[in-house]
């Protein structure tokens, strides 16, 4: 498959994170390979960045999430 081209750096950080979303979602379920739902997620989660319906989460919130747990 052809890599794909992106035409601004917001467009590419988008897409990385919906990928992350994309790995968090495979991994929650402990699968092996990703299924469809998976990549329907990504799907999802890119367009709706780009088109400003959806916003990434902070990463202030992960780590006050980590603090309480006292996980790593």
């Amino acid at each position: 498959m052809a890599e794909k081209k992106y035409e601004t750096v917001r467009e590419l950080i988008f897409y990385s994170y919906a990928n992350l979303a994309m790995a968090h979602s495979a991994i929650d379920k402990k699968q092996e390979k990703y299924a469809m739902v998976n990549y329907m997620i990504r799907a999802k989660l890119f367009k709706g960045l780009k088109d400003g319906t959806m916003n990434m989460k902070s990463i202030f919130d992960d780590e006050k999430i980590k603090l309480k747990t006292g996980t790593i």
